[in-house]
């Protein structure tokens, strides 16, 4: 990926349609000076720089106009383009303040506990109730909801917020001048202005859903906690959020978000493939391609027990590579990485493609899940230059899902499958990919590992 840079700036030569750098320009100066803010809070966010001092942030919605500035399954579904969502992420205040993640204690998320008090109790009982919840700072009503808390505890109000499954309305003080940039990471949503907290509260009633509410005071290990909530259809995005703020497990503690991410994609993929991996296999070569904010896809499905492989490859789709002596189009050098898996699964981690890999193993779990057959998966994935900032592993997340969507190309031969790959990479993206079926394990698997699954 040709990554943007500020050198455009001092000649006015920026080859995008627009600066995601200039589009600062769109806010509103009076947000450099202010001291506070007031407005929803979208989400939490868990720094790993410094580890175990890391900080720990309280995301804001400073344009009200943008009700989705955190939301990506809207993003894909009203089909933003990435101009389009990075002018809602500037928006994207990231308060933080360093704390240490031993902060979190497997006590503490006993105050975290809500109460029913519908039932008959008697006075003192209730009384004795409200008086530990108000000693806490949190004062509990009807149907597991939180009332105005006023609890100046910064963990937990983070955590608290975290809990939330939507966007509350709170306050911030801040301790010190907001910087007007923009935070891009591989791993996660881009950031806008940057500034430093002081204390921040939440104004109105949190919600927290009941199973969720029952099944982080339950006596269970984070991975236990994770399964149970998704089978109880809470997605991989809330997950993390509650999984990096130390709200599940037995010894509960704060993970940084992008380490999360990463856990969760890992964990619920990983439960989907032990069932997968009890599926018949499928009889089919399936052929799935699209496109999500210029990263195209190939997702080929092999009938064969599961195995896995994601291939990254670059390609500049801005060149003029039409040879106008030899009247055809001049293939690219092959810029590449992958990252493979047998049926057995991986002991170490994907180093090559990094968190995108576990983004897509877990959206192509899904989809083997709704078949209920195995296949082994090779995914290639071209990344062209209209991805010019990256914008997290949630576009591969849920651009393999997007691509998963379409009707599949039908094929009953091996050699087929890759001849059509190499055509269209050629003829669409302009690189001869090869070498990536000489090369790459998942094509180049022992016969005999076919039999597998007859001595599991």
């Amino acid at each position: 990926m040709n990554l943007c840079n500020k050198k455009c700036q001092k000649n006015n030569s920026c080859i995008y349609k627009q600066c995601p750098y200039n589009l600062f320009k769109s806010i509103n100066t009076n947000i450099i000076n202010k001291n506070n803010y007031s407005g929803p809070l979208v989400n939490t966010f868990i720094g790993s720089f410094n580890y175990p001092n890391v900080n720990m942030s309280v995301i804001a919605n400073y344009k009200k106009d943008f009700n989705d500035i955190d939301d990506v399954t809207e993003w894909k579904n009203k089909k933003l383009n990435i101009n389009d969502i990075l002018l809602r992420r500037i928006h994207a205040i990231n308060s933080s303040k360093q704390n240490n993640v031993k902060s979190v204690k497997t006590n503490d998320q006993k105050s975290l506990r809500t109460f029913n008090i519908n039932k008959p109790i008697n006075k003192n009982k209730k009384y004795e109730i409200e008086k530990q919840c108000i000693n806490n700072s949190l004062l509990v009503k009807n149907s597991f909801e939180i009332d105005k808390i006023q609890n100046k505890d910064f963990m937990q109000n983070i955590q608290l917020l975290s809990l939330s499954n939507k966007n509350i309305e709170g306050e911030i003080n801040f301790s010190s001048r907001i910087q007007s940039k923009i935070q891009f990471d591989s791993y996660t949503k881009p950031f806008g202005p940057k500034v430093n907290l002081k204390n921040f509260s939440i104004e109105e009633n949190v919600h927290v859903p009941t199973v969720v509410d029952k099944i982080i005071n339950d006596d269970l290990n984070a991975n236990e906690a994770l399964i149970k909530l998704n089978k109880k259809n809470f997605d991989s995005y809330y997950l993390t959020k509650i999984f990096s703020t130390g709200n599940l497990g037995k010894n509960k503690r704060i993970v940084p978000t992008k380490w999360s991410i990463t856990a969760v994609d890992d964990s619920l993929s990983i439960q989907n493939l032990k069932n997968i991996k009890q599926f018949d296999i499928g009889n089919d070569y399936m052929i799935y391609t699209d496109n999500y904010l210029g990263n195209h896809y190939i997702i080929l499905f092999m009938p064969n027990q599961f195995s896995y492989q994601l291939n990254e490859i670059m390609i500049d789709n801005t060149m003029d590579l039409f040879d106008s002596h030899l009247k055809k189009v001049r293939e690219i050098n092959l810029n590449y990485n992958y990252d493979y898996e047998n049926f057995y699964g991986r002991k170490n981690y994907a180093t090559n493609t990094a968190g995108a890999y576990y983004a897509a193993r877990y959206s192509i779990s899904q989809k083997l899940m709704e078949l209920k057959r195995q296949y082994k998966v090779a995914i290639f994935r071209f990344i062209s230059n209209e991805y010019y900032v990256p914008l997290g592993v949630w576009v591969v997340r849920e651009g393999i899902l997007k691509t998963l969507q379409t009707k599949p190309i039908i094929f009953q031969d091996e050699e087929l499958v890759k001849n059509y790959i190499l055509q269209l990479s050629k003829k669409k993206y302009r690189v001869n990919i090869n070498n990536i079926f000489k090369e790459s394990k998942i094509f180049n698997e022992k016969e005999e590992q076919k039999n597998i699954l007859l001595f599991t």
